[in-house]
Formats: structure tokens, sequence, C-alpha cells
């Protein structure tokens, strides 16, 4: 899951001409995957429809149900706001439909929470109100468009650039700045019992904020983020298995460089690390991490997505698939993306054909057949309704 820095940068960017749709090849060689592996570029995007879509915004949370799409919150250039929608794919382009949610007993209004799916209802927690942590959330019951309060005792304390996870049963929030400092707490919501319980402090990763956290079937998994001491970057991290209340380290050698505000998945048995940022300088590599080994694998660097971060990394079943995001060094926002298949151990160029407008912090997911993408900004102005979002099919490969 993505996990951001305390604030966005204030920044203006000048919007560039037209950009290139030809797949790159950062490896050096010749454009165009090797003869027995996954096609140079893959996927077909269809558009969104904008009829009754919420107005745009700029670090939505979002989350798939397995019919349907759940959006909350967000920020406008007045603020952030509480509004909820869902939306329902359907089968024909008919059948395409935004609704609203109820608003009474929401959480209030706030940007990059974070949002999730039980199997039975939606979460949300947390996120920020112009640069102010927010703590607190509630369950949204989709069957009868209700909200539930969570219980807020012994509840993590407001913090900016967290990290959270759901189990199959509970919640875990962990890590992020707590009144300027990184901090290493962290604790476990339990559905069943609607209660909290801190995660332990011993051999817990050293306190950071902007990294990443994975769930790998038996253990979270935090990785990278700002450091006290290393404020640019960390290449650390460490893996908790809530049951036994056990932290575990995770090998250094082979690992990412240092690096905050990239991506993260688990997919393909693997944690997926890619992008982000170390200072001012962008990385270009990625990695993946192997749970059962603590080993890690550098991915190949041919047709692979360009230097970035704000972007969106989900696990599409056999595929991982990077998109969007702010372009580095360019400093221009971007419609390009690529997929990892990991049978091939090979990357492929998103169609860029029909894709959605370029854009960095937008909201993803995948629904079992394809990537949804919506939202996110552009020279920091919130991708409006006009410039819908899309849906990204991948076919399988082999076909």
């Amino acid at each position: 899951m993505r996990s951001l820095a305390a604030t966005l940068t204030a920044c203006w960017v000048a919007l560039g001409g037209c950009e290139d749709a030809t797949p790159k090849d950062t490896s050096g060689g010749a454009a165009g995957a090797a003869e027995t592996g996954p096609p140079a570029v893959r996927g077909a995007f269809a558009v969104m429809t904008t009829k009754d879509a919420p107005g745009g915004r700029i670090l939505p949370g979002a989350t798939w149900t397995g019919s349907e799409m759940v959006v909350f919150g967000g920020a406008v250039p007045l603020g952030p706001i509480q509004s909820t929608f869902r939306y329902q794919p359907g089968g024909r382009p008919e059948d395409e439909a935004w609704h609203p949610l109820s608003r009474s007993g929401a959480p209030g209004a706030r940007r990059n929470p974070f949002v999730l799916w039980t199997g039975s209802e939606v979460l949300v927690w947390g996120g920020e109100v112009l640069g102010i942590p927010q703590s607190g959330g509630a369950r949204w019951d989709p069957t009868k468009d209700t909200w539930t309060r969570m219980n807020a005792t012994h509840a993590p304390a407001p913090r900016l650039g967290w990290s959270g996870i759901w189990t199959g049963s509970e919640m875990i929030v962990w890590g992020g700045t707590q009144e300027t400092r990184p901090v290493a707490r962290g604790a476990r919501w339990r559905a069943a019992t609607d209660d909290w319980v801190e995660t332990p402090l011993e051999g817990a990763p050293t306190p950071r904020a902007g990294h990443t956290a994975v769930w790998t079937g038996s253990e979270m998994v935090a990785w990278g983020g700002a450091e006290l001491h290393s404020p640019d970057g960390s290449m650390s991290g460490g893996a908790l298995d809530p049951k036994a209340g056990i932290w575990r380290a995770l090998a250094l050698a082979g690992a990412p460089a240092a690096r905050t505000d990239h991506a993260a998945t688990f997919c393909g048995g693997h944690m997926l690390i890619v992008g982000g940022l170390y200072a001012t300088l962008s990385r270009n590599d990625s990695a993946r991490w192997d749970p059962v080994t603590d080993t890690w694998t550098t991915l190949p660097r041919k047709l692979a997505p360009s230097p970035r971060t704000g972007h969106t990394l989900v696990c599409a079943g056999a595929t991982a698939i990077v998109w969007g995001g702010l372009e580095l060094p360019r400093g221009q926002e971007t419609d390009s993306g690529a997929i990892y298949d990991f049978a091939a151990e090979a990357w492929s160029s998103t169609n860029r054909v029909g894709a959605p407008f370029r854009r960095r912090y937008h909201a993803a997911v995948f629904t079992g057949s394809e990537m949804l993408v919506w939202g996110g900004s552009q020279a920091n102005r919130p991708i409006i309704a006009t410039e819908p979002g899309g849906r990204l099919t991948v076919e399988p490969f082999p076909p």
C-alpha cells in the first residue's frame, strides 16, 4: 500500500507539450520484450463514466468491495472534503454508475485517509486536514448505507506519514510522525471486538514516516521511509507477526537504495518496491523481497517504469501494475505505466492509447479483472470531473 510523506510539496509544475507515447526502454537495448517474454505493450484502457461522478480531488482514499469501488475524502483547493461515493463498473457501459453515500456518522473531511474492505464493511481511518493529522475512523455498512464509529479507546495518536494494512481480521496502523518526530509505535484494531492493542516496541524498526507496509498473509512488513537520523530515506525494514507479537529485521544485503515516498504491494508471493525519492534524487530501481528466504532480487530495467513518485502500484493476479505519478527529474505528471509479469520476470509498458489524463496522488484499485484509476492532481490542481478516470484491462500471458 502507498504511504505518503506528511505534507505535499507546495510547488507549481509547468505543463509541457504532448508526451511521446512510444514505450521507453530504460535498459539501453532495443525496445520490446524478449521473444519468449510478454509483449512490450500490454493492456487496453476504457474511459470511466463521468455521469453523476463526484468532483475531482487530490489524495482520495479508495477500496474495492468485490462489486464496487468506494471513494472517501480527498482535497480540493479550498481544503479537504468529506463526500463519499461508490462506483459500479457494470457489465456494459450503460450499467456504469456513481452513487453518493450517506454522510450521517461518517468521519470528518480529510485527505489521504486509509480506506479498506473487510469483507463486509468499509473502514476509513486517519488522514489529515491542512497538515493536521486526524485520528479516529468509522465503518460503513453497504447493505444499510450506515456508518458506525470505531472505538477510540487506546487508538493510536494522530500522526502523519504512517502506514496501514488489513490482515483479514485486524487493521494495523504503524509508524508515522507525531509532533514533528517519527515514531515506531502502532496498534492493531480487532474487528471482532472493536478494540485496540498496541504493537510491540521490542525489535521494531527504527522510528520512521513516509514508509510503506504490506501484508504477506502472516506478517506486516514495513520498509523504507524517513528516519530521524536519515531524513532523506532508509533502506531498512521489519516484519511483524501480530499473533506472536514478534518483529524480525529484513535483510539489508541486496535491498533497494534508501528512499521515501515509494510504492509497495504484496503480489506473487513477494513484496515489490517501486519508485520514490532520496532527498531530491529520484529512484529508478525496483526490487522484490521474498518473505520465506528473506532475500532481495533487483527487477530488470528493460521497459521498467520511469523514475517517479506519487504513483500507484496494485497487485493484479499474476502481474503488478505501476501507473501515473510525477516523473523525475522532468517534474511532470505522466499517463505512463508498466506491468511486471512474475512468471516471465519481465516488464511491459501499459498501453497509453485511451489512458486517463496524466496525474499523481490518485487512487487505483484492482477489481479482479481490471484496474480502476480515479482522481489525483496535475500541477497541484485536482483532476476535474471532465477529465475522467480509466479502466485498464490486461490480457493474460501466455494468451
